[in-house]
């Protein structure tokens, strides 16, 4: 099929256009949930918060432990709907490896190559994927035993889907400090999602997975780099 060439710069005209306004709009665009997919993913979490409901009323411990049991598993299928946007991604579900168990690995598919110039190289690399249904903020255990199997597998991205947010009073203090630490100490990079973040995505449309990973990420990476800078006022030394 033969374009005229003015078509071509009309075309460019206006995708210039689109980019004046939203610079990041070929992410919003070209990752957006289609309604079925949020939907199935709105389906889950609805499960995953009457199971949370449910827990705290049953007095029998086998069938509490099967209710947790219940919750992860649904949480680590959202985390694999959520992310298969595009099919960007070679999803390897609950990957079996020596004594550990990956729950999500995600590797570059042939079809991510299409999109391969929207997306951070980081995106195109190994990211391990863990679940973690704790029904407390995830403090740094859970923190530490993700970083040990990404230092294991030589793996440099990680990411935390949990129902609640990092431990910390501070964006230095507890497990939200240490994911920054460990980015400054050993350039391994570990983001939290949570429920609410992707209840926050699905209700968006200006936002999606891949864009909120693009972020969190950033978050760590420029936030740790710039505070490395940023050394006390000589007079602040005085007052300690």
């Amino acid at each position: 099929m033969y374009i005229e060439q003015d078509e071509v710069y009309k075309v460019m005209d206006y995708l210039d256009n689109l980019a004046d306004i939203d610079p990041n709009y070929a992410l919003t665009e070209y990752f957006k949930h289609k309604d079925e997919e949020k939907q199935e993913c709105l389906k889950i979490i609805d499960e995953i918060e009457n199971i949370n409901k449910l827990i705290p009323t049953i007095k029998d411990k086998s069938q509490k432990g099967k209710c947790t049991l219940k919750k992860g598993k649904l949480l680590e299928e959202l985390a694999l709907k959520i992310l298969n946007v595009r099919r960007i991604f070679d999803i390897k579900p609950n990957l079996k490896c020596d004594s550990n168990e990956i729950d999500l690995l995600l590797q570059p598919s042939s079809n991510g190559k299409l999109y391969s110039r929207l997306l951070p190289q980081f995106m195109k690399e190994d990211i391990i994927v863990e679940c973690k249904n704790y029904n407390k903020k995830i403090d740094v255990t859970w923190i530490g035993k993700v970083c040990s199997l990404l230092v294991y597998k030589k793996v440099k991205y990680g990411i935390l889907f949990s129902y609640n947010e990092l431990k910390g009073r501070n964006e230095w203090d507890a497990s939200k400090g240490l994911v920054k630490k460990i980015y400054l100490s050993d350039n391994i990079m570990i983001i939290n999602i949570t429920i609410q973040d992707i209840k926050d995505i699905l209700a968006s449309e200006k936002n999606n997975i891949i864009k909120s990973i693009i972020n969190k990420v950033n978050d760590i990476k420029y936030h740790t780099e710039f505070d490395k800078y940023i050394k006390p006022h000589p007079a602040q030394q005085i007052e300690a």
